[in-house]
């Protein structure tokens, strides 16, 4: 599987602290993996879902071959457009 990251969330990754950021990267690998013990959620107000990783969101959709990150914010700002 084909992990992209959106211009968005390129800008909103390079402001999270380095500590955070590997935490955030290691679960979207084991997202890719398919890792069981993972917080997902299927978003109601838009396409895609979310991953929990502490106090952050990653906000991402899944197609056939590829996982596109749409998003990573504080939970506070995660959800607004």
């Amino acid at each position: 599987m084909i992990v992209t990251v959106s211009a968005k969330a390129k800008k909103q990754l390079d402001k999270i602290p380095d500590k955070v950021f590997l935490h955030i990267m290691n679960k979207i690998l084991a997202l890719v993996k398919k890792s069981p013990n993972l917080s997902i959620r299927k978003l109601t107000n838009r396409d895609g879902s979310r991953l929990r990783v502490g106090d952050y969101r990653v906000i991402y959709k899944v197609t056939v071959r590829e996982l596109q990150v749409l998003s990573v914010a504080h939970r506070k700002d995660a959800y607004r457009n």
